[in-house]
């Protein structure tokens, strides 16, 4: 295995190599033994793919290093700016059904993509059974980097999510009311826990309404 590649990967996620062989449910004896010995390969496949995931690299970077992006045919720069758009995750059928392309030609675009953004700040997500969205590649920024973020990011909204805010509260309770440059700021707001959704509808939290006193009006 890229023993550099692993020790650089855990110093970013703030990990222990004991503690990324208990996740990847293997004897960190095994571990620390085939990490000594490159050529001693007794790490079965599925922990390798395991491994893996839980430090954000490809198979071939764990197990070779790092890949070279290959030549495409632009699908994939179709594919990442869909992934783009509002609600920002969508499964492969509803790429295909929006591009107009075959599952097959979406799979192609999708690898394509996944590769080309390995050595980038972006990383191709897998959230479900062929559901995909954009997420930090979590090896660039440090835990504390990632928690100074986090902490930013709760203390403030932006201005569309004020606006989409001050709506709701003057009876905008239906996300089709919105415009679809409007609807990406709903999702912050929920998160937040400012918002509600109830299907198509909107409803401020009860938090939201004790504090602005609506429930005296």
């Amino acid at each position: 295995m890229n023993r550099q590649l692993i020790a650089e990967r855990c110093r970013a996620g703030g990990l222990s190599i004991h503690k990324l062989a208990q996740q990847a449910c293997i004897d960190p004896y095994v571990m620390w033994n085939d990490l000594a010995e490159p050529g001693d390969d007794r790490i079965p496949l599925g922990t390798l793919r395991t491994l893996s995931g839980l430090l954000d690299v490809t198979l071939d970077e764990l197990v070779t290093g790092p890949t070279t992006p290959p030549q495409t045919s632009g699908d994939d720069i179709r594919v990442e700016a869909a992934l783009a758009e509002p609600p920002g995750s969508f499964t492969r059928d509803d790429l295909a059904g929006a591009l107009e392309w075959t599952l097959e030609r979406v799979d192609r675009a999708l690898n394509a993509l996944d590769v080309r953004l390995q050595p980038t700040g972006l990383r191709l997500r897998v959230i479900g059974w062929h559901h995909y969205t954009l997420g930090p590649n979590l090896a660039i920024l440090a835990a504390p980097e990632r928690a100074r973020l986090t902490r930013t990011s709760t203390n403030r909204l932006a201005r569309k999510e004020l606006q989409t805010l001050y709506h709701i509260s003057y009876g905008w309770d239906r996300i089709a009311a919105f415009r679809i440059d409007q609807r990406a700021s709903i999702e912050p707001l929920i998160t937040h826990g400012l918002i509600e959704t109830d299907g198509g509808c909107l409803h401020l939290t009860a938090d939201v309404i004790f504090s602005l006193r609506l429930d005296e009006i």
